[in-house]
């Protein structure tokens, strides 16, 4: 496979990390590692969701430095894991307390406040519609409390027992479980950070739609993969979308764009989101959304950021050991006796 990145951020495991990690979590990769490498966790190659199988590779590892290949399509731009894991290792891998304690570990150590969180803006000038919700992949139920305290039939599914527990311990109606435990339709959907760990989207979306009553929206909240970087890599995560490939690949599942957020590039701490608030098509000849141009687009903006990261790296670096040295001297001064 053609490697398009070629700057060792993108592929050297034995670089420093360039984020903080918690010293478990750091422990906990690196276990995990060993146990990729001993072929005791199981990969496997799969097609892009467009069919093809024409890749180049654009990463080794992943933010973590977990051994994790990333890969774009050169057919529909569409970037994607792959190799990657199991569908029985990724149950695993998110019905243990492992997935928090390395991505998150602060949650188990933080007094969760649940009323931060508020209706998303998107979602407001539709809500006297809206009755019944269901969150896949809802946490502790954050996005889904407002909706709650608005009297609104809520429900949440997730993997992880811990998660749901806490969440129930507020009122919320949450149980374990994804996609094949819904029984009911309900007249929204969400699903924020959660279809880009999906292994099947498409399949997914489709099962998942069978729950959304007559007129009823889906609300779909994603990592930008435009802003390209090694801290928007993560192994959990099977597909990176755009505006242009979520679009295009709702538009296949039979959904059709109502509004986008406002703020398209809302910057989080490892990069961008985005939201896009779907209902199912009228009709289903409508004409298709295209994706001619993605794969050219994403190389420019992936070769960009490789070229960025051969000056900013290094110099990052730099910093750090500046830093780390005037700390061990100011504590060198500190701990000195006088006599």
């Amino acid at each position: 496979m053609k490697k398009l990145t070629k700057y060792p951020i993108f592929h050297n495991h034995k670089l420093p990390l360039s984020t903080s990690i918690d010293k478990n979590a750091w422990t906990l990769i690196k276990d995990f590692n060993e146990q990729i490498q001993n072929g005791m966790i199981q990969f496997e190659f799969v097609s892009c969701l467009c069919g093809k199988q024409q890749f180049e590779l654009l990463a080794s590892i992943d933010r973590f430095k977990f051994f994790q290949k990333t890969v774009i399509c050169t057919n529909c731009g569409l970037i994607s894991a792959n190799p990657r894991m199991t569908d029985n290792e990724y149950s695993k891998f998110y019905g243990t307390s492992f997935y928090i304690d390395v991505y998150a570990p602060q949650i188990n150590k933080e007094e969760l406040n649940y009323d931060q969180y508020t209706i998303h803006e998107i979602i407001k000038p539709h809500l006297d519609q809206i009755n019944s919700i269901v969150e896949v992949g809802c946490n502790r139920g954050y996005l889904l409390y407002p909706y709650f305290l608005a009297n609104k039939k809520v429900i949440g599914y997730d993997l992880s027992k811990d998660c749901v527990e806490i969440g129930k311990k507020k009122g919320l109606d949450l149980r374990v479980g994804s996609i094949s435990e819904i029984k009911e339709k309900f007249d929204l959907i969400i699903l924020s950070h959660i279809i880009e760990h999906f292994t099947h989207p498409l399949n997914e979306i489709k099962k998942i739609l069978d729950h959304l009553n007559e007129n009823g929206l889906v609300y779909i909240e994603v990592p930008n993969i435009e802003y390209f970087g090694i801290n928007m890599l993560e192994n959990a995560h099977t597909y990176y979308f755009t505006r242009d490939t979520l679009m295009y690949y709702m538009g296949i599942c039979g959904l059709v764009v109502v509004s986008e957020t406002e703020n398209f590039t809302n910057k989080g701490i490892n990069g961008a989101n985005f939201g896009i608030l779907f209902t199912k098509k009228q009709q289903s000849n409508e004409a298709p959304f295209l994706l001619e141009s993605e794969y050219n687009k994403m190389k420019t903006i992936i070769l960009k950021e490789d070229f960025k990261m051969k000056y900013k790296y290094p110099f990052k670096r730099f910093k750090l050991l500046i830093k780390k040295t005037l700390s061990l001297l100011s504590l060198k001064n500190s701990t000195r006796v006088y006599k």
